[in-house]
């Protein structure tokens, strides 16, 4: 597991270490032994701690990463995950009513866009069945006339 990739990962989303200790609830000096190399095996529970705190997984320390199956996230997704792993419970319930409704938002514009395709889909269906010249034969002028 590399424990140093801990620095390049708090460094990365930009918190002090004095930050990571006081959110993840890991001791400064402890933080400082184990991204220094000096803890050599820290508990589990302690670098989930550090690492959950800034938004990553045990995964992420990996040296040999595994394919997550194509989730993994941008620079942009993870900048969002720690601003919103930073808000307070009322922070966070004010950002999922948004989201929930912008959500909810698109998929109404897109249930309308899919309607307005469909209708655009049978008004061109229309226009060419009205444009397609129907055969006309001497039978048919038979029936018009005798239906005089």
């Amino acid at each position: 597991m590399g424990l140093e990739k801990i620095n390049d990962m708090r460094k990365h989303i930009g918190m002090s270490i004095d930050e990571l200790s006081e959110k993840s609830g890991v001791p400064k000096g402890t933080l400082s032994k184990i991204t220094a190399g000096i803890t050599k095996n820290p508990s589990i529970d302690t670098v989930k701690a550090i690492v959950h705190t800034m938004g990553f997984t045990l995964d992420d320390l990996d040296d040999f990463p595994r394919s997550k199956g194509g989730n993994d996230l941008s620079a942009e997704n993870m900048e969002l995950i720690k601003k919103y792993s930073n808000l307070d419970a009322h922070g966070k319930k004010i950002v999922d009513f948004v989201l929930n409704e912008e959500s909810e938002r698109s998929k109404a514009n897109q249930k309308l866009s899919e309607i307005m395709y469909d209708d655009y889909e049978l008004s061109n269906t229309i226009q060419k069945a009205a444009q397609t010249p129907v055969p006309y034969t001497l039978e048919d002028s038979k029936d018009v006339t005798s239906k005089k």
